[in-house]
């Protein structure tokens, strides 16, 4: 879930941009908050269920 910061220019075109389809991916960078971290039972894929959200583009 996120939110567009609708009263900007940039939310507008972006939020224009998605509703055409023109938009088809995007990248996040976060850090991770190691106690909201866990591994399945074979320790080879972790999920993260606490992060703090840096950036998206």
């Amino acid at each position: 879930k996120g939110r567009l910061a609708m009263g900007t220019q940039r939310g507008r075109e972006v939020y224009e941009l998605m509703k055409m389809g023109a938009l088809d991916g995007l990248s996040i960078g976060y850090r991770v908050d190691p106690k909201g971290t866990y591994y399945d039972e074979k320790g080879k894929r972790r999920y993260l269920k606490t992060v703090d959200l840096m950036e998206i583009s």
